[in-house]
């Protein structure tokens, strides 16, 4: 198993452009979701 001590600021900027990505589609799915569920009750 490799243990990392230290990570570069490239791979920092990368995960959190990849995370922030992640989070945006994740809300906007549920939002999707919300809404098609309130159409449905109507």
């Amino acid at each position: 198993m490799g243990q990392a001590t230290r990570f570069s600021d490239i791979f920092l900027l990368l995960a959190g452009v990849v995370l922030a990505t992640d989070l945006m589609v994740g809300l906007l799915t549920q939002i999707r979701v919300l809404n098609v569920a309130a159409e449905d009750i109507m």
